[in-house]
This record gives structure tokens, sequence and C-alpha cells, in this order.
């Protein structure tokens, strides 16, 4: 059976491109959104959010969550859901 999953690289793109749009540093974009610089470092690092960082990150960038929802199959691997 599939399980979702929250797609942490997808979600990180989405917070680089924002970053790089304001023309920030990690730092200080982990300031603008409220969370600690470490949540977006493991987020780096392929490590998925707790689910409060979670709903703070999707919040702040405006997008549905579901965008960063995930299908995980019995193989382990995870698809985008439609």
């Amino acid at each position: 059976m599939a399980k979702t999953t929250i797609d942490a690289a997808l979600l990180y793109s989405a917070l680089d491109a924002a970053r790089q749009q304001r023309q920030v540093s990690w730092r200080s974009l982990a300031a603008d959104i409220g969370v600690s610089p470490s949540l977006l470092s493991r987020l780096g690092n392929g490590l998925k959010p707790d689910p409060a960082g979670f709903a703070t990150l999707v919040g702040w960038l405006g997008l549905p969550a579901e965008q960063f929802f995930a299908s995980e199959g019995a193989d382990g691997r995870s698809e985008p859901q439609p």
C-alpha cells in the first residue's frame, strides 16, 4: 500500500527559488519565515520537516501543501502525486 510523504527536495527547491528571488541568505530567509535556520538546513539535507514546520513553510510560500506530497510505493520510491 502506498503512503503519502513530503517531497523534501521539492519543498527545498521552492524555498531556494524564493530565497534567490529575494536575494537573501538562508539564515535571513529562516528569520523572515519564522523558523530556525537548522530546519532549512535539515530540509536541504533531504530530511523531512515536522508537521508544524511544514505548515509554516508552505503557509509562507503561499502554496497548497498538497503540491509537496509524494506517494511512496512498496519499493520505497517516492513519486509526486498528481
